[in-house]
Parts: structure tokens; C-alpha cells; sequence
């Protein structure tokens, strides 16, 4: 069996044929259902950036977007904290997602307008199974590739969004989806002490994980965490924003990350700079290589914490063999 549509594991030899989780026919599959008189399918574009890109995701939204497509700001819908866009508490989320006009028991497909074509939509995809959404899909390639393809685009001014029920949307929290740095603390200690039943992955780039570059936000020291293996999102991505195949990620992996998938670890800790992009790659081991969700969390924290000055947790970098 293969990754479904929702994220999920397929049973080997079950009946219907399954679709992808980032299928890379969704774009005209997608089409193919927006166009359908009784499509009920959801389109949410969550689409954030990085300051320094200078872009401006909500303005672009109203500019251009799928047709019916429901923004999602992850700066707004976010827990009270000083770090930047923590998972919110599931019922939080369930309000805002009802707020903006969407349904839980709806099949859903998340997209974003990055450059990469799939980066802050993997993000919301994980918020969303993460509270019990099962139908949840990351569109291939992005807005990016719709474009390309000469789909259609709404370039009309947005409406305000119509409220759904709020029971309309339920959620069901799962456990583990999260984690806190004390607990990724333990795991440091017993990877120093020879223990990888847990393996930490960290999505950044090279040069960020081996501390290398100054990083952008002010406190936050460079490295990486002690340990951890660097799994920078761009290299599951191919030019087009689609997820690279399966024997392409296993030959960056055994030459680039020394993981070996053949017996993974039993469980995963994704990390990035502030939680976002180290659900990309979370979302592509899942999909080519069917590593079940309940075996992975995301560190929320991330850099951003980890990295603080005074944090003072222990940091590998340029001059460390760890």
C-alpha cells in the first residue's frame, strides 16, 4: 500500500486505489474537482514567508488564488508565546479554521506560494492531521505550478470569509505530534550515550546547521542540535516544488544525512529554524517511504529556541564532530 490523500497509511492490497498525499497529478486533479458541480473539496492557500523575502502572503492571496481557496495566516492562528507561530491549542485551531469558513469532515488540499513550490502547506497539513483531520492533502508543486499550468485563478477581490458552524468543525487531538525541548534534551543525552531509537533531523540548510552563517534572528547563536542529522528541506523537493522520488531521497540520505531507512529509527523529531520547514521533509518520508505519523513529532520550539542564548542548551557546530 501507499501514502493516501489523507496522510495516512494504505493497507497493503486494500480496494479502492488510493490517492497520493502530494500525488504529483494533484494539480489537475485538483482542477478536475474545483470544476465538478458537487465538489466538496477545501482549498486552504497557507502560504507564509520569510521576512527578509519582503513578500507579503495575505496581499498576494488577494491578488490571485485558487478559485474558492480560504487563507490561513500562520502568524495569526497561533498559541500565546514568545516564539514565532507555535501549534495553538486544537480547539484554538478548530475556532479558526471554522472562522475562516472550513469544515473538518471535508476533504481538504493545502497550498502555498513559495518559490519552492511546497514549504509553509506542509506546515498546516501536519497542524491539521495533528487535530484529527484524516482527508488532507498537499497540493504538488504549489501555486507555483498551477500558474505554470495555465489553471484557473480567482483575480477577483476576496469576500469575507462566511463563518462555518463552530461544532462543524471537531477536533481530536493526537497524541505526540509535538515536542518540547526538555524532551528533546532527553534524546540528545541518550544519542551521546549510543542510544538512536530516536533520531532528530534538522530541515535547515547546510550552511545553518553547520553554523557557518550567522542566523537572522537576533539572540539565536549558530549550529545545530548535538546529534541531530541535517535533512535540509530543499533536497526532497525537485526544481519544480514536487516531492522527489523515492530512490532520489534514499541516495541523499545514505550519502549526504548517513540515515538508512531500511530499518528506521522508531521514532522522528523534525526541526528547523522555527517549526515550519521541518514539516517538509516530515511530509515526504511519509509519503515515498510510508513512515507512519505516529512515529513522528516536530520539535515547535526549534532554533529559534534551541539556539537562544538563554536557553544555554548544548549547541554543536563548525568546530564540534557531533
Amino acid at each position: 500500500g501507499g501514502a493516501r490523500a489523507d496522510g495516512s497509511d494504505s493497507k497493503a492490497g486494500g480496494g479502492r486505489k488510493q490517492r497520493d498525499a502530494v500525488a504529483e497529478r494533484g494539480q489537475q486533479q485538483l482542477a478536475a474537482a474545483r470544476a465538478s458541480a458537487g465538489s466538496a473539496v477545501q482549498v486552504i492557500d497557507a502560504s507564509w514567508h520569510l521576512p527578509a523575502t519582503g513578500r507579503d502572503a495575505r496581499a498576494e492571496f488577494a491578488r490571485e488564488r485558487i478559485p474558492g481557496a480560504k487563507y490561513f495566516d500562520l502568524d495569526e492562528c497561533v498559541a500565546p508565546s514568545p516564539l514565532p507561530h507555535m501549534m495553538p491549542h486544537p480547539k484554538a485551531l478548530g475556532r479558526y479554521l471554522a472562522g475562516i469558513g472550513l469544515r473538518s469532515d471535508l476533504p481538504t488540499v493545502v497550498y502555498d506560494a513559495s518559490d519552492d513550490g511546497i514549504f509553509s502547506s506542509a506546515r498546516l497539513w501536519w497542524m491539521l492531521r495533528a487535530v484529527g483531520m484524516k482527508e488532507v492533502a498537499v497540493l504538488a508543486g504549489g501555486l507555483k505550478n498551477w500558474k505554470a499550468n495555465e489553471l484557473e485563478l480567482d483575480t477577483t477581490q476576496p469576500s469575507a470569509p462566511e463563518p462555518a458552524a463552530e461544532e462543524g468543525f471537531a477536533v481530536e487531538e493526537q497524541p505526540g505530534r509535538f515536542i518540547a525541548a526538555e524532551q528533546v534534551l532527553k534524546v540528545v543525552q541518550a544519542n551521546q550515550a549510543g542510544d538512536f531509537s530516536t533520531v532528530i533531523i534538522d530541515a535547515r540548510s547546510a550552511a545553518r546547521f553547520k553554523g557557518e552563517v550567522p542566523e537572522a534572528r537576533p539572540g539565536v547563536q549558530s549550529g545545530h542540535i548535538p546529534c541531530s542529522i541535517n535533512i535540509p528541506y530543499t533536497k526532497v523537493l525537485t526544481e519544480t516544488g514536487m516531492v522527489r522520488h523515492a530512490n532520489e531521497i534514499l541516495s541523499f540520505l545514505a550519502t549526504e544525512a548517513h540515515i538508512d531507512l531500511s530499518s528506521p529509527p522508531q521514532r522522528l523529531i523534525f526541526s528547523c529554524g522555527s517549526g515550519v520547514t521541518a514539516c517538509v521533509p516530515l511530509l515526504a518520508l511519509h509519503h515515498r517511504f510510508n513512515i507512519p505519523l505516529e512515529h513522528c513529532t516536530v520539535y515547535d520550539g526549534a532554533w529559534t529556541e534551541w539556539g537562544a542564548v538563554e536557553n544555554n542548551f548544548p549547541i554543536a557546530g563548525p568546530s564540534s564532530a557531533s
